[in-house]
């Protein structure tokens, strides 16, 4: 199989531009154009939601899948990348042994694609999920004491994340408030004053 010929038909050709995206990321970071972080991503699961139909949404819910394919745990390219990969891969290889050149059913193979390389990448990214904690254990004691940045809404009862300068890079870490009357949204500056071994949290209060 002509590997390249392959990458460029239509039918292969968005995984692929997704790979493109990633091999140029890669490049700008090597030439020092972009660090390591530059497209990291803040998402945002705020308040509960509830609908007509008495559905119960719960922002926790959606934070938990991030964090279940390793979302927070090291810079999101790093996962970007892997999964971009696998799709890409995947795609080429699943459209060449179907003798498949049409987009219907490329888009129908789409999804379940989609869904293995998730679980791929979840897998695949294990080990430096397992580095980036080691880093980040060695300078948590470091933040205590530091202003932080809410990148998630947070109280005394529900945990959010907090972004807070560790170094040459941004640590993101889970932090709860230490009054429980208050409640502080994203964007909110805060300062951080102790960590809680039972919770596996930051306890921090609001800069005025």
């Amino acid at each position: 199989m002509d590997f390249l010929y392959a990458a460029l038909q239509p039918i292969n050709l968005p995984f692929t531009a997704l790979m493109a995206f990633v091999l140029l990321y890669w490049l700008s970071v090597l030439v020092g154009v972009l660090d390591l972080d530059t497209l990291d991503v803040d998402l945002d699961v705020d308040a509960d939601t509830d609908v007509d139909t008495d559905v119960h949404l719960d922002g926790n819910a959606f934070a938990q899948v991030l964090h279940f394919f390793n979302v927070g745990e090291m810079p999101i390219m790093i996962i970007c990348s892997f999964w971009f990969l696998f799709m890409w891969v995947i795609s080429i290889f699943s459209n060449h042994f179907m003798d498949n050149q049409s987009g219907i059913v490329a888009m129908g193979l789409a999804f379940p694609n989609i869904v293995l390389s998730l679980f791929l990448t979840k897998f695949s990214t294990w080990p430096f999920k397992r580095i980036f904690q080691q880093m980040t254990q060695a300078e948590d004691t470091s933040a205590v004491g530091k202003e932080c940045e809410l990148i998630l809404p947070v109280s005394a009862e529900r945990m959010g994340q907090a972004r807070v300068q560790a170094g040459s890079y941004h640590q993101t870490i889970y932090v709860k408030t230490a009054d429980e009357s208050m409640i502080l949204p994203k964007g909110k500056k805060a300062l951080v004053i102790a960590y809680d071994e039972t919770e596996k949290c930051y306890w921090i209060e609001p800069v005025f």
